[in-house]
């Protein structure tokens, strides 16, 4: 074998339903490792043990979700804002912690 890598444009990667991704390395698992795999020729255990899985019923299935959540949070106080005699003064009726 010429090189043990497989480099892959980080855009538009060829993924298919079914391939199997390193991400320690950033690369592909070739199909004769993944056939190792689900042939039993190589034990896997920790969080590749999921390979082992086998469906029990014939409308199981599987789905892995990974997602990334950014929140956001402004805040405007009402010193902060320029209000007129009448506004300031519902504010005061209103809001007795003021």
């Amino acid at each position: 074998m010429a090189s043990d890598h497989m480099n892959v444009a980080a855009l538009g990667r060829p993924f298919t339903l079914g391939m199997l991704y390193d991400a320690r390395s950033d690369t592909l698992v070739p199909a004769s490792l993944k056939a190792s795999f689900l042939g039993g020729l190589i034990a896997v255990g920790g969080s590749a043990e999921y390979l082992n899985d086998e469906k029990k019923f014939k409308n199981q299935s599987r789905v892995t979700c990974q997602y990334k959540a950014t929140t956001n949070f402004k805040e405007l106080l009402i010193d902060q804002v320029t209000l007129d005699a009448e506004q300031m003064e519902v504010i005061e009726k209103t809001w007795p912690h003021m």
